[in-house]
């Protein structure tokens, strides 16, 4: 047994002697049918959920999309940076700068992105800089 093993409690094997994953994942793998190891979420993570409920009702309303940046094409860096609420959030970014706010991606064709925004009754804005 090396010190690996005794250290982290893992089953000896071939994966000490020589680079065999395989090996190493059958002998210490355990699997968790039930989900035993998983805790309630927390009371952040349910205000969370909670807001985005409601802005998933206001979209619905809205007839299925609740906003859509109609000029900018989204990239990694399009878009500023957004949240949902920032003293609820551990972990923060979302895809635009406002919650549900589609981007646009006319990477398949331009036709495309226009006949969605037509579907609901979005305008595209006049180019500039970073528009399309």
């Amino acid at each position: 047994m090396s010190d690996t093993s005794k250290f982290y409690n893992f089953e000896s094997g071939l994966w000490e002697d020589e680079i065999n994953v395989r090996d190493f994942i059958v002998k210490n793998y355990t699997p968790y049918y039930d989900g035993s190891f998983l805790t309630s979420p927390a009371k952040k993570t349910i205000k969370l959920w909670e807001k985005v409920c409601d802005l998933m009702k206001i979209e619905r309303q809205r007839g299925g999309v609740y906003d859509v940046s109609t000029y900018i094409i989204s990239t990694i860096t399009s878009h500023k940076p957004g949240c949902i609420d920032m003293d609820l959030e551990t972990i923060v970014g979302i895809q635009t700068d406002e919650p549900l706010k589609r981007s646009i991606m006319p990477f398949g064709g331009y036709r495309m992105v226009s006949n969605s925004l037509n579907a609901y009754d979005k305008k595209r804005r006049p180019k500039c800089g970073k528009c399309i």
